[in-house]
């Protein structure tokens, strides 16, 4: 649905892929998982199963869940069809505890790196076919790249918000600079002006002298804070 692929947040995204799924598919709970393998850490996107992650199943396991024997991510979809027997997958045990019999795992992959997983559980054993697993993947990817959209446009967000800090800041130093700066040397200048007033023999010249120095100090100030604006 290209109404996933047009979603502005993370959370409009998992009510996109719900809408989608749902139509589509003979699940019981879904979830989308983003995980981080050198962080150690999994995000959930709760796309209609909000108890996805559990206390009993800590980060750890269900990274491990989701690797292979090499380390790295699964890059293919997993299906298991039946798990009403016991496991010593404490994850598989944790769905089983739940009352689903069958599990799919999609991986979403962006640039052929897997950045997480589209996970759909149904309470009756086979349920999904090769039909229903086609669609799961192309789900699955417009998922991955929904969500990384979704990603970059919170750092535009974040990197705008941060930049009108800076921006806010900066006309604040500005201004305060402008004014310690000003203020004494307004002050230096205007005594010089009345002391140019006076008859003050070889002292008129020097006084003359700080009094053009200054206002050119100043012309100069009003330049630098001009273009730093």
């Amino acid at each position: 649905s290209q109404s996933i692929l047009s979603a502005t947040s993370p959370k409009a995204v998992a009510q996109a892929t719900r809408e989608s799924l749902a139509s589509q598919l003979p699940y019981a709970q879904a979830s989308g998982l983003e995980c981080d393998l050198s962080a150690g850490s999994v995000s959930l996107l709760a796309i209609d199963d909000p108890d996805a992650l559990s206390p009993r199943v800590t980060e750890a396991r269900l990274l491990n869940h989701f690797q292979r024997e090499n380390g790295r991510l699964l890059q293919e979809y997993r299906y298991v069809e039946n798990i009403s027997l016991p496991s010593d997958d404490p994850v598989e045990e944790y769905l089983r505890s739940r009352g689903l019999r069958t599990y799919l795992n999609v991986p979403l992959q962006t640039d052929e790196e897997v950045i997480g997983f589209l996970n759909l559980g149904s309470v009756e054993p086979s349920i999904f076919g090769d039909e229903h697993i086609e669609i799961a993947q192309e789900v699955a990817d417009m998922l991955a790249v929904a969500l990384r959209q979704a990603h970059y446009r919170e750092q535009l967000i974040d990197a705008k918000e941060e930049a009108e800090q800076m921006n806010r800041l900066k006309s604040a130093f500005l201004a305060n600079m402008s004014h310690e700066i000003r203020t004494p040397l307004t002050s230096i200048v205007g005594f010089a002006e009345v002391l140019d007033d006076y008859d003050l023999g070889e002292a008129n010249r020097f006084a003359h002298l700080i009094e053009r120095s200054g206002n050119q100090l100043l012309d100069t100030i009003d330049s630098v804070l001009d273009l730093s604006k």
